[in-house]
């Protein structure tokens, strides 16, 4: 009886906590993003009302793709391993690296061939250079952004990683109720 008295009040204690943790991940979640919109808001006074927008995201939606990804895996709860919970993570993705490769490819099949085919010149390497700097969404609006876009991108990167925590923690509340 002592023992199932014990395990209730440790579930409760864990409830409690995990709530106490998700509410704090939430505050932060928000203040990362009102930094973010904040930042954004004072770009956009620097630069014009039309200098950041939607106007400036290219096009091409082949060029334009996500810094982050998230994977999901079911795993035991640490405290009560008869309950499994989803956990989120997240990962940077490192698909630009391979762009990247694409276009020397690209670049050695269209250029004759006077050099061996594995050795670019210094004036290819900086164009593939170019083509890497292009993948960063801050350079859609201006080639030299101010600090406060910078930063506000900092704090949506923040944010997202923030939202993958709440998530995380979430799953492990609703692990417990249900």
């Amino acid at each position: 009886m002592s023992e199932d008295l014990d395990k209730l009040d440790n579930l409760a204690v864990l409830r409690l906590e995990l709530m106490d943790e998700l509410i704090a991940a939430k505050k932060d979640l928000e203040n990362f993003l009102r930094e973010g919109y904040f930042l954004l808001g004072k770009s956009r006074y620097i630069m014009g009302v039309n200098a950041v927008s939607m106007l400036q995201v290219p096009i091409e939606d082949d060029n334009i793709s996500s810094g982050f990804y998230t994977t999901v895996s079911k795993e035991p709860l640490s405290e009560m391993p008869s309950l499994t919970n989803h956990l989120f993570n997240i990962h940077i993705r490192e698909d630009r690296e391979e762009s990247k490769d694409k276009v020397v490819e690209e670049k050695e099949v269209s250029l004759r061939k006077r050099k061996s085919e594995s050795k670019l010149d210094d004036s290819e390497k900086e164009e593939v250079e170019v083509v890497k700097k292009e993948n960063n969404p801050l350079n859609w609006f201006n080639a030299l952004p101010p600090q406060s876009l910078r930063k506000a991108q900092e704090y949506f990167k923040k944010a997202i990683i923030k939202s993958v925590e709440c998530a995380t923690i979430q799953s492990k509340l609703n692990a417990l109720n249900g």
